[in-house]
């Protein structure tokens, strides 16, 4: 890089510009975070509501999908209309065995057996506010 592709602005700071500033600014675009592989690693998002599992986590969802974690994800509520979470959940990265539906007539007892199965390493909720 030469003199001329560096602009000293007001604040002391440098800034590139012209042709090399392009291809300078440009050569890394990434996230330190999801750069890695995340193989192994087991996420559980904890969900009460249809829904709520993209408000907790879904940009995660997708991110530690792509970096290869077995993401899984746990409802604690009812829900009727199962096809629509399996299809939003596969556009996400996750596989249909990996989506739990919980009891919740015995949701302590069920979230205890899930947390010590999974062993999961990390783990996404919200607060469960008996609904």
């Amino acid at each position: 890089m030469n003199d001329e592709n560096i602009l000293k602005s007001m604040d002391g700071t440098l800034e590139l510009y012209g042709e090399i500033a392009i291809e300078e600014e440009t050569d890394f675009v990434g996230n330190s975070f999801f750069d890695k592989n995340y193989f192994g690693t087991r996420i559980l998002v904890l969900a009460p509501c249809a829904g709520d599992e993209i408000n907790i986590a879904g940009n995660v969802i997708a991110n530690f999908s792509n970096a290869k974690a077995e993401i899984f994800i746990a409802y604690s509520t009812e829900i009727k209309n199962k096809s629509e979470i399996f299809h939003a959940l596969k556009i996400l990265g996750v596989k249909s065995d990996k989506i739990i539906f919980l009891n919740s007539d015995n949701l302590k007892a069920e979230l205890k057996n899930l947390l010590l199965e999974l062993q999961a390493n990390i783990i996404f909720c919200t607060e469960f506010d008996g609904t």
